[in-house]
């Protein structure tokens, strides 16, 4: 595994509502796994169960860091398992 200073993020460009643009950074399922200490199994599960929003990329899911908490509340019920 690698350390988190050499995770490798995908940064899109998009736009915000009042048309600034904005940087979303994403992981891949393997980071995020790592990032939340769960197996990437569970993040893909997470994805599927519609707790965690993800995009599609030819190499598999890409997800927020930011949305990882909250997606492992929603499945816990917030409780840590």
């Amino acid at each position: 595994m690698r350390d988190s200073e050499d995770m490798v993020v995908s940064s899109a460009a998009t736009k915000n509502m009042t048309g600034a643009d904005t940087t979303a950074v994403t992981v891949t399922t393997t980071e995020a796994a790592a990032m939340v200490g769960v197996s990437q199994r569970t993040i893909r599960r997470w994805i599927q169960r519609g707790y965690l929003p993800a995009e599609s990329d030819p190499d598999g899911y890409r997800v927020s860091p930011t949305d990882l908490l909250a997606a492992k509340d929603a499945a816990t019920g917030g409780q840590d398992r």
